[in-house]
């Protein structure tokens, strides 16, 4: 990972198989490379919840990653 690493939006939940630690070091990692990185753990999700409608509160990951593409602005939110 160098400094070129394009910036990273990372969701995870802590009840995914996939262990919660892995996206901590390489959010890290991405802090001490200077990559412009925003992470967001949920208590509750699954894996694979992408989309789908439910109430949990992981599904508010588009509106969060927006905001995020939005303050680095590479986002404006207008149809191309």
């Amino acid at each position: 990972m160098t400094s070129n690493t394009p910036p990273t939006f990372l969701v995870q939940t802590e009840d995914d198989p996939v262990h919660v630690e892995n996206s901590v070091f390489y959010y890290l990692a991405l802090k001490n490379a200077k990559v412009p990185a925003e992470m967001h753990l949920f208590a509750d999700g699954g894996h694979g919840y992408g989309l789908r409608e439910s109430d949990q509160a992981v599904l508010s990951w588009p509106k969060r990653a927006e905001d995020w593409m939005r303050r680095l602005g590479v986002f404006d939110g207008k149809k191309p």
